[in-house]
C-alpha cells in the first residue's frame, strides 16, 4: 500500500501548473506528521502542506502496490483499467498520464519504483535518482540530481512528476525495528518488541477544489482487493460513506493469508511469526487479533467516525440495518457498473489472462 501526496505549483505559463506526485511505499496516512502520525519526521512536506490543500478523506480503491498506481496514472478503477491484482496487468489500450498530459505540452517523468505495466499503457519519461526495485537495500542513498534537472527544465515546458520511493516496502527484515512503532498507532498491531474527455475517468475533476471554487466530494468512495498472487484467493469488496464502511467478504469460508507477512519470503518480515508464537495463557489479545485478521465474517460494518480502527463490527446489530442495506444495495450497483462477477475475478486463470493482455472481466473504455 501507498501514501500519495500530490502538490501543484505554476510555471512560467499561469494555465499550466507543474504537478509533483510523491508516493511512499508501506507509508499510511497516519505514519506522518501531517495527519497526526508520529513515525515520520516530513518538515519539507508539512511546509507544503501549510501552503496547500490537505485531503483529510482521500481513499484508494485498491490498497495493494501494482493495483493502486494503476488506478491514479489512468484515472479508472481496477477492472476498468484492468489492474486488479499485485504482479499482474493493465489493459493494452490503456491510457494514462503521459497519453493525457503530452498534447497539452507536458514533459511526463517517473523517478523510482514504476510497477506497472504494459510498458505502452504507462510510457513515462524515465529520471534517474532511486532505485526501481523495491527488495533491495532500503538504505541506499538516494541522489536527487536527476530529479532537479528535470524539474529545473519548467521554464521550457511544465511537468508532471512522479517520485516513487520504496524504502519504506520492508526488505530483507531491515526494517523490524520501525514495524515495531507502529503498536503505538493502532490497535490492530501488536508490540512484542518495546484535462481529457471526462468519460476517460471513472470520476469527476476536482479541479475546482484546488482552485477554491468549490465543495465537492462523492456520495460513496468503493474499493476492492483481490488476494492473488500475494495468497490464496481471497476477494474483498467495500464501500464507505464517509461515516460507515460496509465489507463484503466474498469468500468467508477461507483463511485469508498474505505471503510476505506471514511466510516471510524474499521481505522476510518477521513478526507474524512472534504473535502466533505468544504464550496462550498470557496472550488472549494476541490470539484474537490473529483470529481476526486470517477468520473474516461474509459481512463487516463499521462507523468509522468514532471506530477509526474499525475493531467493532456492528453488521448484525439491527440498529444499523437500514445503513448496511444501503451500503450493500450500492456496493452491488457499483460492482455492476463495473462488471465485476466478484469471487471470480480473484482466481489463477483471471489473473495469467491478464497479464497476457486478454482480461476476462471489468469495464473496458
Amino acid at each position: 500500500m501507498s501514501l500519495l501526496v500530490v502538490f501543484g505549483s505554476l510555471s512560467a505559463a499561469a494555465d499550466r501548473p507543474n504537478f509533483l506526485i510523491i508516493m511512499a511505499d508501506n507509508c499510511t496516512y497516519n505514519d506522518l506528521p501531517l495527519y497526526g502520525g508520529q513515525n515520520a519526521k516530513t518538515p519539507n512536506i508539512d511546509a507544503l502542506a501549510q501552503r496547500g490543500l490537505r485531503f483529510n478523506q482521500a481513499y484508494v480503491a485498491s490498497a495493494m502496490c501494482q493495483p493502486c498506481r494503476a488506478e491514479l496514472f489512468t484515472g479508472r478503477y481496477p477492472l476498468s483499467n484492468g489492474c486488479s491484482w499485485n504482479h499482474s496487468a493493465s489493459r493494452p489500450d490503456t491510457q494514462s498520464l503521459p497519453h493525457m498530459l503530452r498534447p497539452l505540452g507536458y514533459r511526463v517523468g517517473i523517478a523510482g519504483k514504476v510497477h506497472v505495466k504494459p510498458e505502452a499503457a504507462f510510457p513515462f519519461d524515465p529520471v534517474s535518482g532511486f532505485d526501481a526495485n523495491c527488495v533491495r537495500d532500503p538504505t541506499q542513498t538516494c541522489d536527487l540530481s536527476g530529479i532537479e534537472q528535470y524539474m529545473s527544465a519548467a521554464e521550457e515546458s511544465p511537468f508532471c512528476l512522479v517520485v516513487a520511493s520504496w524504502p519504506g516496502h520492508i526488505a530483507e527484515g531491515k526494517r523490524t525495528e520501525a514495524l515495531v512503532q507502529y503498536a503505538d498507532l493502532a490497535p490492530t498491531l501488536i508490540d512484542l518488541a518495546g484535462g481529457p474527455p471526462s468519460k476517460t475517468f471513472d470520476g469527476s475533476s476536482f479541479a475546482a477544489v484546488l482552485l477554491g471554487d468549490a465543495d465537492v466530494h462523492r456520495e460513496y468512495a468503493f474499493a476492492m482487493h483481490n488476494n492473488l498472487p500475494e495468497g490464496p484467493r481471497y476477494p474483498i469488496r467495500s464501500i464507505t460513506d464517509r461515516k460507515f464502511r460496509y465489507i463484503q467478504n466474498l469468500l468467508p469460508g477461507e483463511l485469508y493469508v498474505e505471503r510476505h507477512l506471514m511466510g516471510g519470503g524474499r521481505l522476510n518480515i518477521p513478526y507474524w511469526a512472534t504473535w502466533v508464537g505468544v504464550n496462550p495463557i498470557g496472550g488472549q489479545s494476541v490470539y484474537d487479533l490473529v483470529k481476526r485478521y486470517m477468520l473474516r465474517p461474509a459481512e463487516q460494518l463499521y462507523v468509522t467516525t468514532s471506530d477509526p480502527y474499525e475493531m467493532d463490527n456492528i453488521a448484525d446489530d439491527s440498529e444499523y440495518t437500514e445503513a448496511k442495506e444501503r451500503l450493500h444495495l450500492a456496493l452491488q450497483t457499483w460492482m455492476q457498473s463495473q462488471a465485476d462477477p466478484g469471487a471470480a475475478v480473484d482466481t489463477v486463470k483471471a489473473l495469467q489472462a491478464a497479464r497476457r493482455g486478454k482480461h476476462l472481466f471489468g469495464q473496458s473504455k
